[in-house]
């Protein structure tokens, strides 16, 4: 049986990579899925890797920071994640590096010679938001899709894809819409067994939500859960086309159907932004709170809890909640908004502005509203000072 060798860093990712360990012990076998992290005591045999194994690599922030004194691990021959994913590399095994908490992977320079491959490998990211599930079930996808016969996912599944992406990035999409292309589809459709299917019109329906194309997404969705009736993340896809529509009684019900079939961070933070989209902010509240009870590590859930408590008028709170967010991921945008706007409201200038820019410097051109603002603020502080000098 191939084996699947998760390695991560405790002092690094802890947190997401037993995330990460137990959504593909969901995917495969739990017997396949074997976890190495930084400190195991007894680490699961490599030494006989072999080309129908996999690993993956959980990267975070900090994954190649020296430690307290001043070592690296990434000097140390005899460390054990080093050690596997050397052995990895050199065995042409296999390897996927998975991108947590806004990390990015590691320059080849940055590197020892035996790990440079890692550089040249195709990174998954894995976003701490609502798309938490979904990219790890990415993750399971790829390993299934790039391992080939070696595994149990159907070669249909995966030809079905690549056309697809053909289809996409050639502009050749109309063929696929046309009589023949969805014949076609159809055929590869009818050689999945129904879990699959679920999974591949789940896939293409977050594909084209994100595409902007809501109506095929939402009948992708819609086809997934009648595969699949316990599969949360179609309910979680067909509400969020809901919002989109603004059709905020349909999303409810159907977040409110995926509750009742899986009680999680994801589940109650999707009803939370329903909530907060609706301006019923103490019940948005709620769910936050409850999603961070079910995963503390979300950042995505603090950033809702921010904006209840800021249109809640609880301002303390709101700034609280949006610093524990950047604790938890540095790079979370929407963050240093809600904290810019917080500050703002608090009458913090010189802090609402670093918090402004700071937002900005993440993500460029992203509300025309905050540079507007802090033009606005900037010119404040000139005329101010200018009124004190004279």
């Amino acid at each position: 049986m191939s084996r699947i060798f998760v390695c991560y860093r405790n002092d690094d990712s802890q947190s997401m990579g037993q995330r990460v360990v137990e959504a593909l012990m969901r995917w495969f076998s739990p017997q396949q899925v074997l976890p190495i992290c930084s400190d195991t005591r007894k680490p699961p045999r490599y030494d006989d890797l072999n080309v129908e194994d996999a690993v993956v690599v959980v990267i975070g922030p900090q994954w190649s920071e020296p430690d307290t004194a001043g070592r690296s691990w990434l000097e140390q021959a005899d460390d054990l994640t080093r050690s596997l994913i050397a052995t990895a590399m050199g065995r042409k095994v296999l390897t996927i590096p998975v991108l947590v908490s806004g990390a990015a992977l590691p320059e080849a320079d940055q590197l020892p010679l035996s790990l440079r491959q890692l550089a040249l490998q195709s990174a998954i990211p894995i976003r701490d938001s609502l798309q938490t599930d979904r990219d790890l079930g990415r993750v399971a996808q790829a390993l299934r899709i790039r391992r080939g016969k070696k595994t149990p996912f159907p070669w249909g599944c995966a030809i079905f894809l690549v056309v697809m992406l053909l289809g996409i990035v050639g502009g050749s999409f109309a063929f696929l819409r046309s009589a023949r292309g969805q014949e076609f589809q159809e055929r590869v459709r009818d050689r999945l067994d129904p879990i699959n299917r679920a999974q591949l019109y789940l896939s293409l329906g977050w594909e084209q939500l994100d595409q902007g194309d809501l109506m095929a997404a939402f009948e992708n969705f819609a086809h997934a859960k009648t595969l699949d009736l316990d599969l949360v993340d179609a309910y979680l896809g067909m509400g969020t086309v809901y919002q989109r529509w603004v059709e905020y009684d349909s999303a409810l019900y159907v977040f409110d159907q995926a509750i009742a079939l899986e009680e999680s961070d994801a589940t109650y933070g999707a009803r939370g932004w329903l909530y907060l989209a609706g301006n019923r902010r103490i019940e948005a509240r709620d769910d936050f709170l409850k999603a961070i009870s079910y995963n503390a590590t979300s950042a995505d859930a603090f950033i809702g809890l921010g904006w209840s408590h800021f249109y809640l008028r609880d301002y303390r709170a709101a700034v609280e909640d949006f610093r524990q967010a950047i604790d938890l991921a540095p790079n979370a945008a929407d963050a240093y908004r809600g904290l810019g706007y917080t500050q703002d409201a608090q009458g913090k200038v010189q802090e609402a502005l670093e918090s402004y820019l700071r937002f900005l410097e993440l993500k460029p051109g992203g509300d025309p509203e905050v540079a507007e603002r802090i033009l606005e603020l900037q010119n404040g502080q000139i005329d101010a000072a200018q009124a004190s000098a004279s």
